[in-house]
């Protein structure tokens, strides 16, 4: 083997990198506002290097960037005549460990480790910044997995006392050919928030304040994540499977509650998925809530959400995406939003 032929041989093996291209059109009608159509358009691409595999022992690092359309949103609206855009990092992390038995991230992580099976208290798109210690253990059709981390939420400058939320997850599962069943409890302690105003809370700025525009209390939540699904036949992809989430925020004295439940359907190339959900005022933080939902993500509502999504060919997708949504304790027609969108994603492990 050359040495160039080694390199390159190096490289397929020891590098991963993604793709994705998206376009979307998007009609809203929103509270007091008026209904709007618009064009929007998003782009993200990564990469990941593996420089060292040995004996169980690896590392590696990551780093990706994105179209920047918001804290909690890749998403770009056409506007302001043909504009330039930002791109803006999306992920910078290093990560190392043995196997699965231990492992150590540190920096802007791709995604979160602590699982949940769906968006009610989790944007898809937050890229938490922090380190997270895990662990995940497998006893034939058994596993167990157990996940610390320490999200840094955001930095004062002329303040000592930083917002932090700290995660802690034991991640139980079973896995056959025919079926599988994870639950997932969580406790989360976020520090130093309540009397501190977080960036970035919802367009509806949905969670109870004090006089000064602040967080009336704090949040210390217990979580549960349940997922179960059938394979019924895995040459067609016919899949079936029901999830559920819930929240509560005991460290507040009322409307600190939320579940959503949901099932999803997979039969050849498409995937449908219906959910259903309930979010009390201060049940979570409205900085860190699916940006679709309530004018710009939050609480204080409930709803209903269907997803159709089709593989038409090899990295083609096509996807529609619609959400009916209430405000709790108001007596209003709730807000529509319907998303149709097209995408080319590519990825190389």
């Amino acid at each position: 083997m050359t040495m160039s032929s080694a390199i390159l041989d190096w490289i397929d093996k020891n590098t991963g990198v993604h793709l994705k291209l998206k376009s979307r059109l998007q009609h809203e009608e929103r509270k007091g506002k008026e209904p709007r159509t618009r064009f929007r358009y998003s782009v993200s691409a990564g990469g990941e290097i593996r420089p060292l595999e040995m004996d169980g022992f690896h590392l590696k690092t990551g780093l990706g960037i994105s179209t920047l359309g918001g804290n909690r949103s890749e998403n770009l609206s056409a506007e302001e005549t043909f504009q330039k855009f930002p791109f803006a990092l999306d992920n910078a992390y290093v990560e190392c460990g043995y196997e699965d038995w231990v492992t150590f991230s540190a920096g802007k992580l791709a995604g979160s480790p602590i699982k949940l099976s769906s968006n009610l208290i989790w944007d898809a798109d937050l890229r938490p910044e922090g380190i997270v210690l895990g662990s995940n253990m497998k006893f034939g059709v058994f596993s167990l997995g157990l996940v610390s981390a320490l999200y840094v939420l955001d930095e004062y400058s002329d303040s000592k006392d930083d917002p932090f939320m700290m995660a802690w997850q034991v991640q139980l599962g079973i896995e056959t050919k025919r079926f599988s069943l994870s639950l997932s409890p969580s406790v989360f302690k976020f520090l130093n928030i309540e009397g501190n105003a977080l960036e970035y809370p919802s367009g509806g700025d949905t969670n109870l304040k004090d006089g000064d525009g602040n967080l009336f209390y704090g949040i210390g939540a217990l979580t549960g994540s349940l997922k179960m699904q059938f394979t019924l036949d895995s040459t067609f992809k016919k899949r079936v499977a029901l999830f559920a989430d819930t929240v509560w925020n005991f460290e507040a004295e009322k409307d600190n509650f939320g579940v959503l439940g949901g099932v999803k359907l997979e039969l050849w190339i498409f995937k449908i998925e219906y959910m259903l959900w309930l979010i009390q005022q201060n049940a979570w933080t409205d900085s860190l809530t699916d940006s679709d939902r309530d004018n710009g993500g939050g609480t204080k509502n409930l709803g209903m959400e269907w997803i159709l999504k089709a593989n038409i060919i090899g990295p083609l997708w096509a996807g529609l995406d619609v959400y009916k949504i209430f405000p709790l304790g108001k007596d209003e027609k709730g807000e529509v939003l319907v998303q149709f969108d097209l995408w080319i994603e590519m990825e190389k492990n």
